[in-house]
């Protein structure tokens, strides 16, 4: 078996080292009164690569602002990561024409999201195409 990498070992606060993902669409139901509501939700997924805590967002649209409103009530309830590791989206590349245009609106607006970690201290560090086994866990 192969090393483990040094985030995975080095003794560390939770979520000091992150991975996160994006789940969804996910169906929401209310019971309300006599009946049901359904709403459409999006989840950010935030795993510590140290302990495997698991910390999930809901949000109603995957876009920028939502990740940023998402990660400042991350950080404001498990403290300001060292790093972050995501994928390049490569999931969105396969879908729909509607989430190709949502990644593609991502990418333009990557650097607004980069700024914002930029001022907490946060480094986030994009893994492979093509390489999951490389997201540290």
């Amino acid at each position: 078996m192969g090393q483990l990498p040094e985030k995975r070992v080095t003794a560390s606060i939770v979520f000091e080292h992150v991975g996160v993902d994006f789940a969804g669409p996910l169906t929401i139901l209310r019971y309300r009164g006599g009946g049901q509501l359904t709403y459409k939700a999006y989840a950010w997924v935030f795993v510590c690569f140290a302990t495997s805590a698991v910390h999930l967002e809901l949000v109603t649209e995957p876009t920028t602002e939502a990740f940023i409103a998402t990660f400042k009530r991350f950080t404001g309830r498990r403290g300001i990561p060292a790093t972050i590791a995501s994928d390049h989206g490569g999931n969105f590349l396969g879908g729909d024409t509607e989430l190709k245009g949502l990644f593609q609106e991502g990418r333009r607006e990557l650097s607004q999201i980069k700024s914002v970690l930029a001022s907490q201290g946060t480094q986030w560090k994009f893994i492979p195409v093509r390489a999951p086994h490389m997201g540290g866990k």
